[in-house]
């Protein structure tokens, strides 16, 4: 019947505290609020918010496909994060490759960030880019003897390329201030 058919749907509310699956990356988004529309089979939620673990986000955007043959998605959300978290979510959204064999060699990070997390446009071809646009965290990383400890700066990953802008903090007892560095999983890393 056409009656159940998402293509031929149109409605308009407000998701409150809403649960939201996204199986296909593994993703659990609770406690979503926000504008929503549903028509021509695509769900999308504006000015949004949810929780993910202990990370919030808020001031989002999401699009999502509903029905079988349509697996648009979208979402573009400023996240305050719980970094030990992040690598976690960024193995479910990034595919398996150097960054993520990379990201396992953390064997701890404590702190918070607040980030810009970029996803899109299908479920079948995810993109991620995240900015990290304040944080303050520590981190052990086995490349690295001494803790490494960030307290200002911004860094940013998009397929593949990690940079980092004005990093301030410490490695074991020796202090850096407005260090910038690239790495590209496919030509290194180069830090200035």
């Amino acid at each position: 019947s056409a009656l159940g058919d998402f293509d031929n749907m149109v409605i308009q509310g407000r998701l409150k505290n809403s649960d939201i699956s996204i199986d296909d990356i593994g993703m659990q988004l609770a406690e979503v609020t926000g504008d929503a529309l549903i028509a021509k089979g695509l769900l999308e939620a504006s000015g949004a918010s949810a929780r993910l673990g202990e990370t919030t986000g808020h001031d989002g955007l999401l699009k999502l496909g509903l029905a079988e043959n349509n697996d648009t998605f979208h979402l573009d959300i400023i996240l305050d994060a719980q970094l030990h978290e992040v690598p976690t979510v960024l193995k479910k959204i990034i595919d398996d490759g150097p960054f993520i064999q990379e990201l396992s060699l953390i064997k701890s990070i404590t702190g918070t960030s607040t980030a810009r997390l970029l996803l899109g446009e299908s479920l079948d071809e995810l993109n991620t880019s995240i900015e990290f646009l304040e944080m303050d965290f520590e981190a052990d990383y086995h490349r690295v003897p001494f803790p490494i400890k960030i307290s200002h700066g911004k860094l940013s990953y998009q397929e593949n390329l990690l940079n980092g802008a004005g990093l301030s903090g410490t490695v074991g007892s020796s202090v850096f201030s407005e260090t910038s560095c690239n790495a590209d999983w496919e030509k290194g890393l180069k830090v200035d």
